[in-house]
């Protein structure tokens, strides 16, 4: 039966799944004009930041650590890392695109590195949400405000930057290089752009050989171990991923490449993820994370696993990425 917050968790799936269908059969009413992507984006970040929650393979202690000492050697977070033992600064001003609830940003604006910092995303619930944490924190050098990545450079006034950030944003761009060039007119002479992206296939709908590396994985284990309502994995249908959010990782697979195309990349860390992402989505979230000798070993014989097909075999490239560049 499960207890009373595993059936409102599920109940609130069915909701929204019954409501995504409406809407779609309302769009298809003569009359009524079809959702832009970007409307259909902005109502799809609403909905998560309002949510909360979202159990992802990063949120797995284990995985956690792992990704950290694979990007600095170190347990130390990611951005702190970046901030304190990689770039120099201080910097004037960041611009952070798409910033979602602003968490990242107040890491930022601790780190007493950067003056000011320029922050944007599509959907108004987020960035209220992020106002908020900024100003419970007494923090008042961030700018928050709501815009898209086709009109968020007509809002920047005449500024300029010397810090540029994109922290799972750029992987939502379907005009990569357009806004890249963008960012790049803004940038003053010599200044970082830093990224932590996922770079896979484009959609989240993974090659043969990540399906099939996935579910011989899957299949070692005991039934516990797995997720009921999906314990294998099935890449979602392009109709799905456009109808859910378009702009998810439409042009990830671009990202790599384009950004050698305008800046200088001084630092590229890989942390894999090519299986373990979206594998860890065909576990028992809450029997992987019961901290039982059983259920940790399976975690940590997945993460060698990721390691070792993307860094010693090179059978999968890293789906994942933290980088800084610099404006040639």
């Amino acid at each position: 039966m499960g207890t009373p917050a595993d059936f409102l968790k599920r109940a609130v799936r069915r909701a929204r799944r019954g409501f995504r269908r409406a809407e779609a059969q309302v769009r298809k009413l003569p009359g009524v004009p079809p959702l832009k992507p970007e409307e259909i984006s902005a109502r799809h970040w609403d909905a998560y930041a309002a949510a909360g929650n979202h159990p992802e393979w990063t949120q797995h202690p284990l995985i956690e650590a792992a990704v950290y000492r694979r990007i600095t050697g170190t347990n130390k977070y990611w951005l702190n890392w970046l901030l304190e033992d990689v770039l120099e600064g201080p910097f004037e001003r960041a611009l952070s695109l798409a910033c979602g609830t602003g968490g990242h940003e107040l890491i930022i604006a601790h780190s007493g590195k950067v003056k000011r910092v320029d922050a944007f995303d599509l959907s108004p619930k987020s960035i209220e949400i992020a106002r908020k944490g900024a100003a419970d924190a007494g923090i008042d050098s961030i700018h928050f405000f709501q815009a898209g990545f086709d009109d968020f450079d007509a809002k920047l006034g005449d500024g300029t930057f010397d810090l540029v950030c994109f922290f799972g944003s750029l992987h939502h761009v379907r005009e990569i290089d357009t806004v890249l060039a963008t960012v790049h007119r803004r940038m003053k002479p010599g200044g970082r752009l830093i990224f932590n992206e996922y770079t896979g296939d484009c959609h989240i709908i993974l090659d043969e050989r990540k399906v099939a590396t996935i579910n011989r994985l899957l299949e070692t284990l005991d039934p516990i171990f797995l997720n009921p309502d999906r314990p294998r994995y099935v890449n979602p249908t392009l109709d799905a991923m456009l109808s859910g959010d378009p702009s998810e990782a439409v042009r990830a697979a671009l990202i790599l490449p384009f950004l050698r195309h305008r800046f200088e990349i001084e630092l590229l860390r890989p942390f894999g993820g090519a299986v373990l992402h979206m594998l860890y989505r065909s576990l028992d979230a809450k029997k992987v994370t019961d901290g039982s000798p059983e259920s940790e070993s399976i975690i940590r014989m997945l993460i060698e696993v990721d390691r070792l097909l993307y860094e010693d075999a090179a059978y999968l490239p890293s789906d994942f990425h933290v980088g800084v560049c610099r404006k040639r």
